[in-house]
């Protein structure tokens, strides 16, 4: 279905109009002016985004360049996969796999005709028949927390009455 709308009070709905008055967010702000940092690469930089760099970066400097041939994958005469031949034989998985035999069970559903019945049905179950009231004293502190107040407070200045 649909969204249920939200419940607003109508204590707490917001009258139109301007709002006159000072909230503490207003009275603690404390508005301070600076001038405006610079940014920290200025656009004049030496640091072009076109053209060639004519320094060394520390990269470049500690890179040392070293020749190595490609190595070549080392494969034997016999290998019949290299003469375009048909791989016939056993991997070590087709080795060590064992297959079993699983035959599907019968479902365990019972029919409907287990739960008709000519009797009437009573509804008094284990849990109900088992069920004891039982009189639970109450914690002394549930007490106290529990009973109306009966002293009255005074606001008093000191010891004077």
């Amino acid at each position: 279905g649909e969204k249920s709308k939200a419940f607003r009070p109508a204590e707490t709905k917001v009258l139109s109009g301007e709002f006159s008055g000072t909230t503490t967010n207003r009275t603690d702000f404390d508005g301070k002016k600076g001038p405006r940092s610079s940014p920290i690469r200025p656009v004049a930089s030496t640091l072009l985004l076109y053209g060639s760099m004519d320094g060394l970066t520390t990269t470049q400097n500690d890179f040392q360049a070293k020749r190595a041939e490609k190595v070549k994958a080392i494969r034997p005469r016999s290998n019949s996969l290299e003469q375009g031949q048909p791989f016939e034989g056993h991997s070590t998985y087709q080795d060590g796999f064992v297959s079993k035999e699983a035959h599907r069970r019968r479902s365990m559903r019972s029919t409907e005709r287990s739960y008709e019945s000519n009797s009437a049905f009573v509804g008094d179950t284990t849990q109900k028949s088992d069920y004891t009231a039982k009189k639970v004293d109450i914690c002394p502190a549930e007490n106290v927390l529990t009973r109306s107040p009966s002293s009255t407070f005074y606001a008093t200045n000191g010891a004077q009455l």
